[in-house]
């Protein structure tokens, strides 16, 4: 494994590190806007009991005053009974006038949970747009194509080419001659070649590429450079073989 491949696993694991963090950061964002929600709740469930049971002692308070009323109308014959019973439908005017004042107290505390719960759910909507924005960007992310340049043999990916294409030039990948005519084996980019590959080359296996030069695409660059002193300087193919640019070759047959 190269420098630069161990670079982009471990780019790609600090990505993945950050994004669970994220996910785990409004995971808990969510579990305490969810408490507040369980809290908000509980309080309106007990604000409404408190409700219908001082619904409950309003009827029950109008059924007195009724009966009083009742009351009222079979004593105004006596004046004493009079009295007393308007004494009672005062009182329970005013214990009246006090329950309509805890009514509109109560009417406008549940205005106000309401609110806090209209706010809630819009915070609460907000943090799942930005949750859903997160997970665009890891898809995006996870299905981005990799770089295939340095990819082992198991990893690499045939592109749009009849043979094994360069992910820079986009045709074939490189080949090597591994002793039959008619046999060919594809390698990984030249800059991944192991010391066999290397030994094959310099043994002058290269020269045997021109008897696929029908299978070659047009930029292929082959044979090699070297020199000799026989009777003086000379550049041809006889010599030691020096650093021919083989990563330039390509046995795609449609280029």
């Amino acid at each position: 494994m190269s420098k630069l491949q161990e670079t982009l696993q471990q780019n790609k694991e600090m990505d993945e590190n950050k994004i669970k963090e994220q996910q785990r950061t409004y995971n808990e964002k969510f579990a305490q806007i969810d408490n507040k929600n369980e809290s908000i709740r509980h309080l309106i469930d007990q604000q409404t009991e408190e409700q219908r049971q001082r619904n409950t002692e309003h009827e029950k308070l109008n059924q007195q005053l009724n009966e009083v009323k009742e009351r009222t109308e079979k004593l105004e014959a006596g004046t004493q009974n009079e009295r007393e019973a308007r004494e009672k439908t005062e009182q329970q005017a005013e214990e009246q006038r006090r329950l309509d004042t805890e009514h509109e107290k109560l009417d406008q505390q549940l205005k106000e949970v309401k609110k806090r719960i209209d706010k809630l759910e819009a915070d609460m909507h907000a943090d799942r747009e930005t949750k859903e924005k997160v997970d665009r960007e890891t898809r995006k992310t996870a299905e981005r194509p990799q770089s295939q340049e340095f990819a082992t043999l198991e990893a690499c990916e045939q592109l749009l080419c009849k043979g094994h294409p360069c992910t820079k030039c986009h045709k074939c990948r490189d080949w090597h001659f591994n002793g039959d005519q008619e046999t060919w084996n594809w390698i990984c980019n030249y800059k991944n070649w192991r010391k066999m590959d290397e030994d094959r080359w310099r043994k002058g296996a290269s020269n045997l590429l021109e008897k696929r030069i029908d299978a070659t695409c047009t930029n292929r660059i082959v044979g090699h450079i070297g020199c000799s002193f026989s009777f003086g300087l000379s550049i041809g193919g006889s010599g030691t073989t020096i650093g021919a640019p083989y990563a330039r070759l390509c046995l795609c047959e449609k280029h």
